[in-house]
């Protein structure tokens, strides 16, 4: 009875690790920012790209608002906590990743004096076809913010 009950454990614990890493890897892809349903209000748009290979995510994120660009990137371990460098168009800063769950969790930290301290909570729709990115300004406290992604075919 006790080998059953440890066999049935680690089939449990099989399966959890297999949908974790399926759930994980449906971030990857290009996503365009749907503007109707997130909260921007200077008419900008954002285009994210997510590539994951094992714990290792490199994401290039473009904001565009008229004919300037601006683009962002980092690649990153997700399991280990660690900060790693990020470029938003030449400004320095950290970020940490992390799956908390089925949720992707990003924290921007360390930029030069007067930036901004971010946490992103990103999560997908059941059909893996939307990202929601709620974005909690932490340092200076500002409003937080809803952005909202749809998967560009054949991403």
């Amino acid at each position: 009875m006790k080998r059953m009950s440890r066999i049935a454990a680690g089939l449990v614990t099989l399966a959890l690790g297999m949908f974790a890493a399926s759930s994980q890897s449906a971030y990857q892809g290009t996503w365009q920012l749907d503007a109707a349903k997130s909260q921007v209000s200077d008419g900008h748009t954002m285009t994210l790209t997510m590539q994951l290979a094992g714990d290792q995510l490199k994401f290039v994120g473009v904001v565009k608002k008229g004919d300037d660009a601006v683009t962002s990137q980092f690649s990153c371990g997700t399991a280990s906590g660690a900060e790693c460098a990020f470029d938003e168009g030449g400004h320095k800063s950290k970020v940490s990743i992390w799956f908390s769950g089925p949720s992707l969790n990003l924290c921007k930290t360390d930029g030069p004096v007067g930036d901004v301290v971010t946490e992103w909570k990103m999560e997908l729709s059941p059909d893996n076809n939307t990202l929601t990115i709620s974005v909690s300004h932490v340092d200076p406290q500002l409003k937080d913010e809803t952005l909202v992604f749809t998967k560009k075919s054949g991403a």
